[in-house]
């Protein structure tokens, strides 16, 4: 591409003193100038075309655009001179409006929030997982909102939260080429490009202060403000042009680009974090992570994708270092943990991971119910009870001689919500359960409760029928939770008998006997008064009648008979 300045210096020479052609040339420069500023203030759109050395416009022209004769204002825009031949490889600027062009979609494969598409008119609709985005339309984020973008040159955009991306064009040259273009007014995104696109294919992202371009690389970009732009090179590299001025950012290094200063000096982005303390299997929320971080790290966070490959993204968090990343409402699942860490210049790392899990809270760990924690039980035989527990169709009981349970007494797996120990001796004991599923899948077990069996005192021939009054126990969520527990007649938990905010400790003690009938439990964990957990599955309970006296119903019912005689 040519210059105005270069053009003076090829032809000078040729104008030598003659006035006519002078006059000629200056009205000829001063049109072409006028032409360019025109182009340039109109707002209309130019699309990048390479081209290879020895290209003669007007075959360009004739190939590509609608009208033959455009290679005129080709000319014109690009300051080309007679004879309009390209003598190195170039990059020429076209009007987008005077190419013949096939347009294109792209498609959110995964939406995860709340997301939304404003169309060129300005009107607004509810973006979903599989939604075409047009040449034209205007992806937004909200708060905890990802949208996965897919391109027809299989590119990959994830547009993170609070973020504003327009599809300024897409589409497919008559030659198969596909040139794409974006601008990011609002907030982050990363591009992800496995394969190196083809000669002429094209994908370029702007902000309001810098444009990027790729041909194969993975890379973030960021607008800090109006004002202000980031870009960090994860994979290959990318082309960065701010303020007249370009330059490749390599594989991992960042960019900070403000509106008023020339481009600085790429710097090394900080080494990723590790997960320690990471579990494969979690069956109970909350989840946390600890992570090792490099000292020059200011904020950690964690990112959960359903794919290996971390490009669909439903959930992240960040925190300060130091603090565990705690996550309290889940689905159940497998997931893909990932991790990075920002600096205190605000780059971000490269990611570590995945670290891959499942969680699984379903079936839980029961609610144990007798024997209460620290209870006495009299005679040879130890009943243990708890609630029964949704998608358990066993219970796997252990009861032991010590809390640690490394004097196993008994292990049995049971379909029942009870199991009947024989031949006890007087001493202490422990026991606790865990669910089983149908797939073999178990929980953590349920708290440990201990109790003292002992002897059962000579009465003298007494009968004594005592009243069943219920005992929920269960196994801490964690240290220094509060508890949040509902006993209801029904499985909505719209009819409740319990409803105990803030109880400090893992167990709970009925006031009174509960008359006969089934009943459904739950609990939720709190900190400070605030729930931070969601409700875990209800289980149930039931209370049966208490047995009658048949000794004194026999005696009844022969004096009775005696009397009718």
């Amino acid at each position: 591409m040519l210059k105005n300045g270069v053009i003076m210096d090829r032809y000078a020479k040729r104008i030598g003193n003659n006035p006519f052609f002078a006059l000629l040339f200056f009205f000829c420069l001063i049109l072409n100038g006028t032409t360019v500023l025109a182009s340039k203030a109109s707002g209309e759109v130019l699309v990048p075309f390479q081209v290879e050395k020895g290209t003669n416009l007007i075959t360009l022209a004739r190939d590509y655009c609608h009208d033959p004769e455009d290679w005129r204002r080709i000319a014109r825009i690009n300051e080309l001179e007679p004879p309009y031949v390209i003598y190195t490889a170039n990059e020429l600027n076209i009007p987008l409006s005077l190419l013949r062009t096939e347009n294109l979609t792209a498609q959110a494969v995964t939406v995860h929030g709340q997301a939304s598409l404003q169309k060129a008119d300005g009107s607004k609709m509810e973006l979903s997982s599989g939604g075409n985005i047009q040449p034209g339309d205007t992806v937004i984020t909200g708060k905890d909102s990802y949208v996965q973008i897919i391109f027809p040159n299989n590119a990959y955009t994830r547009v993170e939260p609070n973020s504003k991306l327009t599809l300024t064009y897409l589409f497919r040259l008559e030659n198969g080429r596909v040139k794409a273009d974006l601008l990011l007014n609002q907030g982050n995104l990363v591009h992800r490009l496995d394969e190196k696109l083809r000669f002429n294919d094209s994908f370029n992202t702007r902000t309001p202060v810098v444009i990027t371009g790729i041909r194969g690389t993975e890379f973030r970009l960021k607008t800090l403000d109006s004002d202000k732009s980031t870009v960090e090179t994860l994979r290959g590299d990318v082309y960065v042009q701010a303020r007249g001025r370009g330059v490749h950012l390599v594989d991992n290094h960042g960019m900070q680009v403000s509106k008023y200063r020339e481009l600085g000096k790429p710097q090394l982005l900080p080494d990723p974090p590790s997960f320690v303390a990471a579990e494969a299997i979690y069956r109970v929320l909350p989840i946390e992570f600890t992570l090792q971080v490099p000292p020059v790290a200011k904020i950690n966070r964690v990112r959960l994708t359903t794919d290996q490959e971390g490009q669909d993204t439903v959930y992240a968090q960040e925190g300060p270092v130091g603090s565990p990343i705690k996550i309290t409402d889940l689905p159940d699942g497998k997931y893909f943990a990932f991790s990075t860490e920002i600096d205190k210049r605000g780059f971000e790392s490269r990611q570590a991971g995945p670290h891959s899990f499942l969680l699984r809270t379903v079936p839980a760990a029961p609610f144990t119910s007798v024997p209460g924690n620290d209870d006495i039980l009299w005679g040879v035989k130890a009943e243990v009870s708890w609630l029964g527990v949704e998608q358990a169709e066993q219970y796997f009981v252990q009861i032991a001689r010590d809390k640690d349970f490394k004097s196993i007494l008994e292990e049995k797996t049971v379909p029942s919500t009870s199991y009947t120990k024989d031949a006890m001796t007087p001493g202490q004991y422990y026991f606790r359960v865990r669910s089983v599923a149908a797939d073999g899948f178990y929980s953590n077990f349920s708290q440990t409760v201990g109790w003292e069996q002992k002897e059962a005192p000579e009465l003298g021939g007494m009968e004594n029928t005592a009243d069943v009054i219920p005992v929920l126990q269960w196994a801490p969520l964690g240290k220094g939770w509060g508890y949040h527990l509902q006993v209801a007649n029904d499985p909505q938990f719209s009819d409740l008998i319990v409803d105990q905010k803030a109880i400090d400790d893992t167990r709970y003690a009925f006031a009174k006997k509960l008359e006969p009938g089934q009943y459904y439990v739950h609990l939720r964990g709190v900190e400070n008064g605030r729930p931070v957990s969601s409700w875990t599955p209800a289980q149930t309970m039931t209370i049966k009648n208490e047995p009658k006296n048949v000794e004194g119903s026999l005696i009844s019912i022969v004096l009775l008979g005696l009397l009718l005689l």
